[in-house]
Formats: structure tokens, sequence, C-alpha cells
């Protein structure tokens, strides 16, 4: 994939909200050819009522917050995931003002608690 393919999809995720874009190509650095698709969203992945992260790529962001391990407030729900591992449970259901409310409950481990998110960011924890 030319490095002008590349820059495109960056781009128009950067510009469209909410949308999918998709680019299948080729490289080849004399020796050998390689062949792949990217895909780049400008949605955040989210966890599924299974408790893991729904998404095509999973670039963890968590790496670049803080201290391993540590969990703040605005913190992506699968920043969490992938920090604690999957939970207990699951709870989405759609708030009052139609935001998606996701309570993951951790009952074991080293972080114990129920962990509340508004519209994939966390906003509280309780212990």
């Amino acid at each position: 994939m030319r490095r002008a393919d590349i820059a495109l999809v960056a781009c128009l995720s950067a510009v469209v909200p909410g949308c999918t874009v998709e680019a299948t190509g080729f490289a080849t650095d004399l020796r050998t050819y390689h062949e792949g698709t990217v895909r780049a969203s400008t949605s955040e992945a989210l966890v599924g009522p299974d408790g893991r992260c729904e998404g095509d790529i999973n670039i963890d962001p968590a790496i670049l917050r803080g201290a391993s391990g540590q969990i703040r407030l605005g913190s992506t729900e699968c920043e969490v995931v992938a920090r604690l591992g999957g939970p207990y449970s699951v709870d989405i259901r759609p708030g009052s003002g139609g935001e998606r409310i996701t309570r993951l409950t951790y009952v074991s481990g080293p972080k114990i608690g129920v962990y509340i998110f508004a519209n994939n960011r966390l906003t509280a924890i309780e212990r």
C-alpha cells in the first residue's frame, strides 16, 4: 500500500465521524511480497455483553496512560478490560439522556469493584 493511500485513510477517518474506511494493497521489499488490508474507524471499541472488546483492531491506548495497572477516571471500557482482564459481569443500558451506561463488576483480582462508564468513559469506581 502506498503512503498516499495510508494518508488518505487516516485523513478520512479523522474528518468523517463514526465511519469505517477499508483499503487493500500490497508492498514489496525486493525479497518478499506482503499483502494486507488496513481498516480505520473513527468509533472506539466498546465492551460487549460477554466482557470482551468489540473492534476490528485493538491498539491499546492504555499503555500510554499512567503506570501499569493504574485505572484513571476518563479511561475507556476497553482500557479497563485490557488492564484488569474480563469482568465478572457486564451491565449495559441506556441512561436517562440516551447515553450508553456500562457497569463492569470485578469480584476478584487486585482491583475489586464496580467500574461505571458513561459514553465509554470511566466516571466512577465503587469499591
